[in-house]
């Protein structure tokens, strides 16, 4: 073979394409190998290294623990945030078309990953997409303008909290069971009261507020010494970055009224899951 571009002509029916042929004849590819076995290559840098007994091109990883910006070289970012949350920022969509990266949380740690398009490009239109558990993964290509999901593995981001000792009497933001909710997202909002009366007659009332602001509510006509327990679905809209607060109080005469707590045993407490993005149903606040 002579050192002019590669054609269909250079090679007979089923002839066999071998990493020595290559060494010996061949520095870089100067065009592309078309139509053969329906492999295309368009990159004139491919070396003969990278092609033995067929195709293969392997993909380089690289591993991060912090805040990293990822280059148009890089195939694959693995993350480990057990030492804290950070964030990777992909290299611009505008000068690398066609690109596809792939970045997937290692660790099973609480730690987010965040994935941060360039400057204002978006990723699926969103301007992050945070990984939260262990082997959550995108897989990304740029369409020379912003960056489109091609596959993803997401848990959702997913927290309880319970009540862990009694509260008595009316009480306001009661920090056992507060959240910091982010903006712009969709939140499923479980909660359940577990309480005794002292009121002869009224109302039991657990409230959970969001920006100061009531969304859900589970309420309970009672008498003296009743003991009951009630649970609610609300689904949350968010416009800020604020906390979710849950307040608790007792009508009718007795400011007495008990809020059952008692640990990770089922008595109260507050389940917050995110499903933006996800087909729902519920009272949307």
């Amino acid at each position: 073979m002579s050192d002019s571009p590669i054609s269909r002509s250079n090679f007979s029916a089923n002839s066999v394409l071998t990493s020595t042929d290559l060494n010996s004849q061949l520095n870089t590819v100067y065009d592309r190998v078309n139509d053969l076995d329906g492999v295309f290559l368009k990159d004139d840098t491919v070396t003969a290294a990278k092609l033995v007994d067929g195709i293969s091109i392997p993909r380089s990883i690289v591993s991060k623990t912090t805040t990293y910006t990822i280059t148009s070289s890089d195939d694959i970012v693995t993350c480990d945030a057990s030492g804290g949350a950070f964030t990777v920022t992909l290299p611009a969509a505008a000068s690398n078309t066609g690109l596809v990266l792939l970045i997937k949380k290692t660790d099973n740690g609480t730690n987010a990953v965040t994935v941060d398009g360039n400057g204002s490009e978006t990723i699926d239109g969103s301007t992050t997409i945070a990984l939260p558990g262990l082997n959550n993964f995108i897989e990304v290509v740029s369409d020379g303008t912003n960056w489109v999901i091609s596959a993803k593995q997401i848990a959702d981001i997913y927290q309880i909290k319970y009540l862990s000792a009694d509260v008595v009497g009316t009480a306001s933001d009661i920090s056992d069971l507060r959240f910091a909710l982010s903006s712009n997202k969709v939140y499923e909002v479980k909660l359940q009261m577990r309480a005794t009366s002292r009121a002869t007659s009224g109302q039991a009332t657990m409230e959970a507020n969001y920006n100061s602001s009531p969304f859900g509510l589970l309420r309970q006509e009672t008498e003296s010494d009743d003991s009951f327990a009630l649970q609610g679905t609300f689904i949350l809209e968010t416009t800020t970055a604020s906390n979710l607060t849950i307040d608790f109080s007792e009508s009718g005469g007795s400011s007495s009224g008990i809020l059952r707590g008692d640990g990770g045993h089922a008595e109260t407490w507050v389940e917050v899951r995110d499903v933006t993005g996800k087909v729902i149903s519920g009272t949307v606040a």
